[in-house]
């Protein structure tokens, strides 16, 4: 096989002839129109976008389906930089590329406002909600442009602002600007009479596999009911059945797990029509086939979903379904033959995203930066903005001294979970039930989180939610606590944009036990019990090494005194 260089091939969809960033630095400096410091600044954007994205000018094109992908993985602070200086970069690249002629200059002015959006424009500047005309300014001067009339504005004129984005502008992110845009119209819907009130929406980004229960036959419906329930109340003396109910999330993902796996079936080409009970699902040719459609998926290499899909089909007929033992055997073959080697310690993945915080200034910025970001929201006034800022801050400070599970995170109940003895203290506790090992967790919070709490949920309300929500960190509507997901993205994007880093809110967890171990090397038993782990075994096989520098540099130390003794 002949490999291609990947110099050649990241330059592939570059169109022959785009002058690089090298060449318009040239031109800028031989146009006699610009000023002496309008030059240097235009030739100084072009210069730090290519030093951003790690490449030298003379091999950055000019070519903004080229550059939009590669400046949205760009961190500001992983290269020790405001994000207002990363502004003021791009957007002096972006006149360079305007003055060049490779981009176009933007519709930005009032008098290039159709009357009706000038009077939209007007009435929106003139009211007290500035975010909102922040975000939606780009977006009303495009639909003007385009001559879209505001009561005839619909998602169709949405994708096509975003394809635009891509095309003639340099943005670090041009699906943030659009969703920013649509947010921002959906904002001025509930809150302005003048505006007008089609209310905006986003395509979904998912590609659905999963069948919906209600398309497979009545008879498979009423069988796989009647499984779950089983799940939920087992019969403890029924030979080969679960001994104790599986938790309530548990059900939930092995529902969704078997509905995935027939729409992996429909796709495979398998008659939906002949899914008519359990037994059918898990019959060996009708799980083989679904599987070989899965393995193909991966270019017919086994993988961690194939494998704990092939495990649950075994075990739905070993206590479900009375099946032959020759058809247990084969499906016996089938888990066993895409059977993945258990992973051992933590994935390589996570202990380089670990690593930075080796660096002890690097983890000093880290631990410190709840209480930065915290303040920080309190010195700007209370915005939407700065309150997002709390409650991430308020949520990192809890993952820090609290190395809790995202799903226990979110589900904080500020009655239930926070209990204040007296005293000033307060402690974070989660019975047996609300923990995903059922190991009962309880912290002692320190006062300066405890103050954080405080404030936080004083003035949230209306910004973020409605009065009166019990949740420490609840859906925007109150009625319900935050998603786990939408929480560990949050938590994600605010480290990158803070710190540079990738380091998602799981990965505290395992920090909590970096630093423990790295000041108190054996210590398994008590990291144990903070992570709230069932077994010291499990500890040691996530964390054991962690100490081990730390075990040299002491044994070292040892071996010194001895020898001076």
């Amino acid at each position: 096989m002949i490999y291609a260089d990947p110099k050649q091939l990241e330059m592939a969809f570059v169109k022959p002839g785009t002058p690089m960033f090298s060449d318009l630095v040239v031109e800028l400096a031989e146009d006699t129109t610009l000023t002496d410091v309008r030059r240097r600044d235009l030739a100084s954007g072009l210069r730090g976008v290519a030093k951003a994205i790690g490449r030298p000018p003379e091999i950055v094109p000019a070519d903004l389906r080229w550059l939009q992908p590669r400046l949205e993985k760009v961190a500001p602070a992983a290269l020790a930089i405001s994000d207002k200086s990363w502004s003021n970069t791009l957007s002096n690249a972006r006149a360079a590329m305007i003055h060049c002629g490779i981009s176009k200059p933007r519709a930005s002015r009032r008098k290039d406002l159709s009357p009706a959006w000038l009077t939209l424009w007007t009435a929106l500047q003139a009211s007290d909600e500035k975010s909102i005309g922040f975000a939606l300014s780009n977006f009303l001067f495009f639909l003007s442009a385009i001559n879209v009339a505001p009561e005839d504005v619909c998602d169709a004129d949405t994708l096509s602002y975003r394809e635009a984005l891509g095309m003639d502008e340099i943005r670090k992110s041009p699906d943030d600007t659009y969703r920013k845009a649509v947010c921002g119209w959906n904002r001025a819907v509930k809150r302005f009479d003048f505006w007008p009130q089609q209310t905006l929406t986003f395509p979904s980004r998912s590609k659905r596999i999963a069948l919906h229960l209600e398309e497979l036959p009545e008879s498979f419906q009423r069988d796989f009911e009647s499984y779950l329930t089983g799940l939920a109340s087992p019969d403890p003396l029924a030979l080969g059945g679960l001994l104790a109910p599986l938790r309530p999330a548990s059900i939930k993902t092995r529902r969704q797990s078997v509905l995935r796996f027939t729409g992996f079936l429909a796709q495979a080409g398998i008659g939906i029509g002949s899914l008519t009970s359990m037994a059918a699902l898990v019959s060996p040719d009708v799980v083989e086939c679904g599987l070989r459609w899965m393995l193909a998926r991966k270019d017919g290499k086994t993988a961690p979903d194939i494998d704990s899909m092939a495990a649950m089909l075994l075990t739905i007929a070993k206590q479900y379904v009375d099946m032959p033992e020759g058809d247990i055997a084969k499906l016996e073959h089938l888990s066993k033959r895409l059977a993945m080697p258990r992973q051992k310690g933590m994935t390589k993945k996570n202990r380089d995203r670990l690593r930075p915080l080796d660096d002890k200034d690097t983890r000093q910025k880290f631990l410190l930066l709840p209480q930065r970001l915290f303040a920080k929201a309190e010195a700007a006034g209370l915005t939407p903005k700065s309150m997002l800022q709390r409650e991430d801050a308020l949520a990192l400070a809890i993952l820090q001294i609290c190395p809790i599970r995202r799903k226990n995170l979110v589900e904080i109940h500020l009655d239930r979970n926070l209990q204040r003895p007296g005293n000033g203290r307060v402690y974070l506790i989660f019975e047996e039930e609300e923990v995903k090992n059922c190991r009962q967790i309880e912290f002692q919070l320190p006062d300066d989180v405890v103050r954080m709490i405080d404030h936080y949920v004083a003035v949230r309300s209306p910004l973020i939610c409605p009065a009166g929500s019990p949740w420490l960190f609840p859906r925007r509507d109150g009625n319900a606590p935050m998603d786990p997901a939408q929480m560990s993205t949050k938590i994600s994007n605010r480290i990158k944009r803070e710190l540079g880093l990738d380091f998602n809110a799981h990965l505290h967890r395992h920090l909590a036990a970096s630093i423990w171990l790295d000041d108190r090397p054996g210590s398994y038993e008590a990291i144990r019990r903070i992570l709230g782990h069932s077994s010291t075994s499990t500890t040691l096989s996530a964390y054991a090494g962690f100490e081990a520098g730390t075990a040299a540099r002491l044994f070292s130390e040892v071996i010194e005194k001895a020898r001076n003794a």
